[in-house]
């Protein structure tokens, strides 16, 4: 975005931190893919939620490395969200209902480990319910 400081000035040409020359000499012409600086537990809840058996084979458009995602997939058993299959494990319930929750899978363990106090929340059939039930839990404990 160019701003403008007065007539015929705009802060692009004002503001440059480095030469053209250093920016193309120095910085790469692409930021490496996402998903290879991103957590794989998520993603890898994420397709298991959505049914895909084996998250290896998946056609990622830059693949992560195996072992990143044999890692979190014993992340994920360890969770207790996969069953430790020899298949690449299937989702359990305890998984299903951290896939719902929008945060990560540590964090929605912890969720769920925190309502297991309060309901059995892999039969609840209101997750809009639980998502309240969370909300005042948490109001109530940062009010008192």
């Amino acid at each position: 975005m160019i701003h403008r400081l007065h007539a015929g000035h705009s802060y692009a040409d004002a503001g440059r931190l480095f030469s053209s020359a250093h920016f193309n000499d120095t910085f790469p012409q692409h930021s490496p893919p996402e998903v290879l600086n991103t957590p794989l537990e998520g993603v890898v809840l994420a397709l298991k939620a959505l049914s895909v058996d084996r998250v290896a084979r998946f056609p990622f458009p830059t693949p992560p490395d195996a072992a990143a995602l044999a890692a979190a997939q014993r992340c994920l058993e360890a969770l207790g969200a996969l069953d430790g299959s020899d298949d690449g494990g299937g989702l359990t319930a305890i998984g299903r209902a951290m896939a719902r929750f929008p945060v990560g899978p540590r964090h929605a363990r912890m969720i769920l480990q925190v309502l297991e106090q309060y309901l059995d929340v892999c039969q609840c059939k209101s997750w809009p319910s639980v998502v309240h039930i969370v909300h005042v839990k948490c109001y109530v404990h940062l009010r008192l």
